[in-house]
């Protein structure tokens, strides 16, 4: 999840630099969602070509790297199919991030009353539901990737 949050955090530092990131609560939905589709994007992008390009380094150093070009296309639209999810995951958990942090400002702007014990469950209780459904949907892609790629044993 490392990778994906760096990213997000780095184009909403890198914005707000700027002055072109637009607080998600401050602002209409016109505004705010192409900046949400290209952290989620981006960040999902980052991430999964990193996981390929790992996953094609140690093929290569398992494998080695002089043969089995043919194979390539297949080994790396099953790494895709398999790893893609999991950097889809963590993209969204950059995005909650990025969501929360604009949520604070937000709310440190409009009244300087710290948060409650209330509003900080709120917003763990949520994210936690909001995880659990996006980790299942996730978990379920890669599975169904690893089955319909797996050989079955004669």
């Amino acid at each position: 999840y490392s990778i994906p949050m760096t990213v997000a955090l780095a184009i909403r530092d890198g914005s707000q630099h700027l002055r072109r990131w637009w607080n998600i609560f401050e602002t209409t939905w016109t505004n705010a969602l192409p900046q949400v589709c290209f952290v989620l994007f981006a960040s999902c992008s980052a991430a999964t070509a990193i996981i390929l390009a790992s996953a094609f380094w140690s093929g290569g150093v398992i494998v080695g790297f002089s043969g089995g070009w043919e194979n390539l296309g297949k080994a790396l639209g099953f790494s895709f199919a398999y790893n893609a999810p999991i950097a889809f995951r963590g993209s969204l958990l950059a995005l909650i991030v990025n969501v929360l942090i604009d949520a604070w400002e937000a709310r440190s702007r409009s009244r300087p009353v710290p948060p409650t014990r209330l509003w900080s469950l709120a917003w763990g209780a949520g994210t936690a539901v909001f995880m659990a459904f996006a980790g299942g949907g996730t978990r379920l892609l890669s599975t169904l990737a690893g089955s319909l790629q797996a050989s079955v044993p004669r």
